[in-house]
């Protein structure tokens, strides 16, 4: 690995707001007396899209997690891992990821819409502010990490290539991004194409 073509795209593409405004706020993200009040970590899975779909709360504590499980065991022992997600939204796997392995470096791919936050209501109030909205939640979660994240504004197709023109061949790739097939067929080839020897 380059660690070279690694810098250079940290130059272009790197985290350079915190928005710590943000933080008061999200202290009171979730509902009062519920486990994930306050907690911007367990948010993702006390408020989940399939509420607003069915009308009905999906109890997730239990979740299972072994597909990222999977992921955390996948990179133990890799020096310096390089991990590539397709799709970001509010930085939990980047963080969970930064967290784990102190020299790994996350590039995130992602459109991160300025009202996308659907999945979310409680998060209303604060998206639809102006300049804020999911990038500016991602970045405030992920800003102690800036010199070991690296998020890529776009559409995956494009956010691939330019990771790939940089000659940079990350270790394991994670897809999440679109959830239609025609979208994941569309970027598992092209992880494929460009980044053969990655773990996908």
């Amino acid at each position: 690995m380059d660690n070279f073509a690694l810098e250079e795209l940290k130059k272009s593409y790197r985290l350079t707001n915190g928005y710590p405004e943000l933080d008061a706020q999200l202290a009171g993200w979730g509902k009062p007396g519920t486990r994930t009040h306050g907690k911007i970590k367990d948010v993702e899975e006390e408020f989940d899209s399939y509420q607003l779909k069915t009308g009905k709360k999906w109890d997730t504590r239990n979740r299972c997690r072994h597909g990222f499980d999977a992921i955390l065991e996948l990179l133990e022992g890799k020096k310096n891992p390089i991990y590539l997600e397709l799709g970001a939204e509010l930085g939990g796997s980047a963080e969970d990821i930064l967290e784990t392995f102190e020299d790994a470096t996350v590039i995130s791919i992602d459109t991160w819409p300025a009202v996308n936050i659907t999945a979310w209501p409680e998060l209303k109030d604060i998206t639809t502010e102006p300049y804020y909205g999911p990038f500016s939640i991602y970045s405030n979660r992920l800003f102690k990490y800036k010199e070991r994240i690296i998020p890529i504004k776009g559409y995956t197709i494009h956010g691939l290539k330019i990771v790939h023109d940089f000659g940079i061949e990350p270790d394991l790739i994670y897809v999440d991004a679109h959830h239609e097939y025609p979208n994941v067929w569309v970027d598992i080839y092209q992880c494929y194409s460009l980044f053969p020897n990655a773990i996908i």
